[in-house]
């Protein structure tokens, strides 16, 4: 046996303890087996999906494509829907009437 495999080493040749290695012979119960699959499968599904993540963001024109894209298709303040509130705003001002002490931005000289 190599290198490769150094718990198993030492346990055939009792250097190691069984109870205190974390290899297991024998037969493994159907549900520990089940679970042990599960999580395989699921570490390696996770594995894949940050294979996955990290080729998107390595092309920054397509990330910053997606975003956008997103944004278009998700935000209630797109584009189409400013426009009109921007020309009203224009067409249409109305100003906040501050009292002369107050200061805020509305009223850059307030008179103390």
């Amino acid at each position: 046996m190599g290198d490769e495999l150094p718990i198993l080493k030492g346990i055939l040749n009792g250097v190691v303890n069984y109870h205190n290695a974390p290899v297991r012979f024998g037969r493994v119960p159907k549900r520990e087996k089940a679970r042990i699959l599960a999580a395989m499968q699921q570490s390696s599904n996770s594995r894949s999906a940050e294979k996955a993540v990290a080729a998107e963001l390595e092309d920054e024109s397509a990330l910053f494509s997606t975003v956008v894209r997103a944004h278009l298709d998700t935000c209630d303040f797109t584009r189409d829907k400013v426009e009109p509130m921007l020309v009203r705003a224009r067409e249409q001002p109305s100003y906040t009437a501050c009292p002369p002490t107050l200061t805020c931005p509305l009223n850059p000289n307030p008179v103390p």
